[in-house]
């Protein structure tokens, strides 16, 4: 075997393997997302749940954010829509916040950009479904015993969901995602 397939087939498997190794790194945040969401959804509803240690300082974070923000539930896992705009989704929390209306996106991973605009497409739904003048948009992103709440800002965001979505709509671009910005 010659020296430089060698090397080109060793670059290649140290890539695989890489690609791999992030993608079971994903794997395991989405399923600590997952399983958080649910034990999230069951507090809110007084259903009972069980937590993994893994996960405990997530559900400190949560329960942590709850106390700071006196924060009321009005519903979890609630279903949203546009019918002008045909698009849906499903928001983590619905309740109060500050004495504010606020929707809350619940995050455990890194902080991403693009959740604003998802909490934006979700902010047009609520309001077309719900007619709620006004509310917050947050996002919640659990930490171990911590956690960050990061406000979207509607009057930057919802022109970029809106924009995306009819780009999307369009077939403008085949590769563009509403969700991302």
């Amino acid at each position: 075997m010659n020296e430089r397939y060698y090397g080109r087939v060793m670059d290649a498997s140290l890539q695989a393997q890489r690609d791999a190794e992030i993608e079971a790194e994903y794997i395991i945040l989405d399923q600590r997302g997952n399983r958080v969401h649910a034990i999230a959804h069951a507090m809110q509803q007084e259903l009972p749940y069980s937590v993994i240690p893994e996960d405990e300082s997530y559900i400190r974070g949560l329960r942590l954010f709850m106390a700071d923000t006196g924060f009321q539930s009005l519903g979890s896992e609630v279903p949203v829509g546009s019918v002008k705009h045909c698009y849906g989704g499903r928001l983590d929390f619905l309740g109060i916040v500050r004495d504010q209306i606020a929707l809350v996106d619940i995050k455990t991973g890194k902080k991403v950009s693009d959740y604003r605009l998802q909490v934006a497409g979700y902010s047009l739904a609520l309001t077309e479904m719900y007619q709620y003048p006004e509310h917050l948009g947050l996002l919640l992103y659990l930490k171990p015993d911590a956690y960050e709440l990061v406000e979207v800002d509607f009057v930057v965001e919802i022109p970029k969901f809106l924009s995306n979505l009819e780009r999307y709509y369009s077939g403008v671009s085949a590769n563009v995602d509403p969700w991302r910005d």
